[in-house]
């Protein structure tokens, strides 16, 4: 439950900071940007509750949480491998 409480606390900042990415890649049309970052916000949260309700017959509760863990573990793993120097502004 404890783990619970932490990741779910943990999802503001992750969208505040996803969003003040978005605001400095896209700083003339920060209306659309906010937008595209939002609706794909909401469409990776439909697409991971989908893909549990997929899971959840043939892997059972268990196997459910352990799919989650594990894409979790590969979006992880996606980002660090693209941690390049950027050049500053």
């Amino acid at each position: 439950m404890v783990f619970l409480l932490v990741t779910g606390g943990a999802l503001g900042p992750v969208f505040l900071a996803a969003q003040h990415a978005v605001l400095r890649c896209a700083p003339g049309r920060t209306d659309l940007a906010l937008a595209a970052n939002s609706g794909a916000y909401h469409a990776g949260m439909a697409a991971g509750a989908a893909l549990g309700a997929l899971a959840l017959p043939y892997a059972g509760v268990r196997g459910a949480f352990l799919l989650g863990g594990l894409l979790g573990a590969a979006s992880c793993a996606v980002l660090l491998a693209d941690r390049r120097p950027r050049a500053r502004a």
